[in-house]
């Protein structure tokens, strides 16, 4: 199982000192502080009470928000540095305030949390146009290189969406030309889900943003045997339209046989979707309207594949007969729920608690 991570762990970088030194004396490194100014001189002495520095400690410089370099020595450069959250420079830069590492769930987040910035749509992100004028949260993506990463976004307190932005290694995080997916397909308090692929020489992040501050829960999974993609978003109590034609995120043709079928092979393209509780316990998944064979079937995370999950028990119909999975869920644990088939059709999904 996935570890949940209840915790908001904020980066933070170190202050200056302060006090007053002779004329021309060079500066030197107070107990907990940076270097400080002196009054009347070049550089003074730092004073005893200077702000405990953090990692590299800081020299009490002032950070310029667009020259590429670390001005004030808290390893926080540009539009990272939270001395830079309402910089013009900055406009369309995320700042990441949180690490989102491989296969952690984070609950009880905010995109008004502590780190968070108010500097993106406007201007638009690349990948996606509209305004949202709330506050964005970001989170630096640890993961895998050259591997498959699925994000979720759910217990939502009103309506969010979520993106992913793709840069140079060391580089800033520009929304407005590196974001590279993103997941708005629902409204209100639904989850959305994206899917995107590193590489091991480019840094990434995540974002989530809406038109206004609201709570919300995350998932990432990180894989490098999945041949599905679970890049669209359910939970208990909906019920949505969708189907398993090629051209939506979530749909691919890359997989036929699953091991709870006894070798019978689909030909059919498999539409996949990511379904995250946040109370244990038993629900049903339900699979119409439907005009061709379609199968339901759940995976376990971290891998969407065509290995079926212990957890859940599902009808195999024949022709186009409603079919239903029965899944004993675990609170905050992420499953892949994959339609499969012989063709191709539209259904409607639902999940429902028992």
């Amino acid at each position: 199982m996935a570890g949940i991570d209840h915790d908001y762990r904020e980066v933070t970088g170190g202050g200056s000192g302060s006090g007053s030194g002779s004329s021309g004396a060079a500066g030197e490194s107070g107990v907990g502080g940076g270097a400080g100014a002196g009054a009347g001189g070049d550089s003074g002495r730092a004073g005893q009470g200077g702000t405990l520095a953090g990692a590299g400690g800081g020299d009490g410089g002032t950070e310029i928000c667009d020259n590429g370099a670390d001005d004030d020595g808290d390893d926080r450069r540009d539009c990272f540095d939270s001395d830079c959250a309402t910089a013009t420079a900055c406009n369309g830069r995320c700042s990441d305030a949180v690490t989102l590492p491989c296969n952690v769930t984070r609950t009880a987040q905010a995109t008004s949390a502590s780190g968070s910035t108010q500097r993106i749509a406007p201007p638009d992100y690349s990948c996606a146009a509209g305004s949202r004028a709330g506050p964005e949260l970001a989170y630096r993506v640890q993961g895998l290189a050259n591997a498959q990463m699925f994000l979720e976004i759910y217990g939502l307190s009103d309506n969010l969406a979520a993106f992913a932005v793709e840069t140079g290694s060391g580089e800033s995080c520009d929304a407005t030309t590196g974001c590279i997916s993103h997941a708005d397909d629902a409204i209100g308090s639904e989850p959305e889900a994206l899917a995107f692929t590193t590489r091991a020489d480019r840094d990434y992040y995540v974002i989530v943003d809406g038109h206004a501050a609201a709570g919300f829960n995350v998932a990432l999974h990180c894989s490098t045997s999945s041949t599905c993609r679970p890049a669209r978003a359910i939970r208990a109590g909906q019920s949505i339209n969708a189907s398993n034609v090629a051209g939506p995120p979530n749909v691919t043709t890359s997989q036929s046989i699953y091991t709870c079928t006894g070798g019978t092979s689909f030909g059919g393209p498999e539409a996949s979707f990511s379904f995250t509780p946040v109370v244990s316990g038993t629900y049903r998944i339900d699979l119409t309207n439907f005009n061709t064979n379609l199968q339901l079937f759940v995976v376990d995370t971290p891998n969407c594949n065509t290995t079926c999950s212990s957890a859940a028990t599902c009808t195999r119909n024949a022709a186009s007969a409603d079919e239903n999975c029965v899944l004993t869920a675990e609170a905050h644990k992420t499953y892949f729920i994959v339609v499969e088939g012989f063709g191709s059709a539209t259904f409607t999904l639902a999940v429902t608690q028992q």
